[in-house]
């Protein structure tokens, strides 16, 4: 509970915690979520990982001089067991691609090649998260020149990802067969009109309209 509150605290009030009226908490919180990362429960891995997340994005100076520190331990717990903490740290990468590419630069095929390990995650969870380092990457001017050397072995598993699996076909196909015995409504079989006159439509209707004049004189 304590770990899920601090949490908490660190989505929601993290520009305080930064205040120099407060003596800038996070100071001494930065430094001791990263020596939670290498704790023997997963769930405190977890929650520190998260912890941290909440101000990349924010470029909060506590994180800023501990951004080597933060990578390393990133590394070091990478091929972690728990799906939350590989979850997590997909969420750290993408938003580390986002707010300080130069910092990945130097390791950046390493974790091209450590993203692509993580799109086929057997967990969905971590898998969904993976992908969102692609998305954010293709909006980056530097995309090409990141995935030049990656294209043959990303693309496979991106369409690979597309499709359905056996059990969403199966669900898909249990939603049409309820739904098949589910009468239509009024609303869904009664023919609809465009209202919108195309521009073809109003020259002629002026036209008409100015000719009528002509023929009143």
């Amino acid at each position: 509970l304590f770990r899920s509150a601090l949490q908490k605290i660190c989505e929601d009030s993290g520009e305080q915690l930064d205040r120099v009226e407060l003596n800038r908490p996070l100071n001494t919180l930065i430094p001791k979520f990263l020596t939670f990362f290498k704790h023997p429960q997963s769930k405190i891995r977890s929650h520190a990982i998260a912890c941290v997340n909440q101000f990349i994005l924010m470029k909060t100076q506590a994180l800023m001089v501990h951004i080597g520190p933060f990578i390393e331990n990133l590394f070091s717990i990478s091929s972690d067991d728990d799906k939350d903490v590989r979850k997590n740290i997909c969420q750290s990468l993408v938003m580390l691609l986002e707010a300080r590419l130069d910092v990945l630069t130097p390791h950046i095929h390493s974790i091209v090649e450590y993203m692509l390990l993580r799109t086929r995650d057997n967990e969905e969870v971590v898998a969904l998260e993976a992908c969102e380092f692609w998305l954010t990457l293709a909006e980056m001017p530097a995309c090409k020149e990141i995935l030049s050397n990656h294209l043959q072995t990303l693309i496979p598993v991106l369409v690979k990802g597309m499709r359905y699996s056996a059990s969403s076909i199966s669900a898909l196909k249990g939603d049409a067969d309820e739904d098949a015995n589910v009468p239509d409504r009024a609303e869904d079989i009664k023919p609809r009109f465009p209202k919108a006159r195309t521009h073809g439509q109003q020259h002629v209707e002026s036209g008409a309209a100015a000719g009528g004049g002509g023929d009143d004189d």
